[in-house]
């Protein structure tokens, strides 16, 4: 089993509390200065850090579907 870990910074995505039984599958991960993005296996997206910069997508999440490649 993979474990992911990021920056310790919490504003800055180090985080991921609110997300971590999400993370399964993980195919690609992508990240800004303040948030990540990952790409999982069913081609759906999973973000967390800043919310002011990118790490909420809770308000689009339905149209996060079929998705192919991330980039920051």
């Amino acid at each position: 089993m993979e474990v992911l870990r990021t920056f310790p910074h919490r504003s800055k995505g180090g985080d991921i509390s609110r997300v971590r039984s999400e993370l399964v599958n993980v195919q690609q991960i992508c990240g800004s200065s303040w948030a990540f993005a990952a790409l999982l296996g069913d081609r759906t997206v999973i973000s967390w850090g800043d919310p002011e910069h990118g790490g909420n997508s809770s308000q689009v999440q339905e149209r996060l579907k079929d998705v192919v490649e991330l980039f920051a």
